[in-house]
């Protein structure tokens, strides 16, 4: 790992968490019945902010993280 993330367990702990939620939600269906085996989880989480987002993906039982600076579109409409 490398850059604002590295070596920053307080975000790791809360990512974990949100993981951990999700996982928890996706195995339940709406009687809270556990649901079969073989549905799969989510592929993507995004945590949105005004300036910048995480994206949190799971690959071959590795989670990845991604810290990007969110670039809006400058142009404003134009008053005629």
């Amino acid at each position: 790992s490398g850059g604002e993330l590295e070596n920053d367990e307080r975000m790791a702990n809360i990512m974990y968490g949100l993981i951990s939620s999700a996982d928890k939600v996706d195995q339940l269906d709406e009687k809270n019945v556990k649901l079969e085996e073989n549905v799969k989880s989510f592929k993507r989480i995004s945590v949105m902010y005004e300036d910048y987002c995480y994206s949190i993906c799971l690959s071959n039982k590795k989670v990845h993280i991604v810290k990007r600076k969110l670039v809006l579109n400058p142009v404003e409409p134009v008053m005629a």
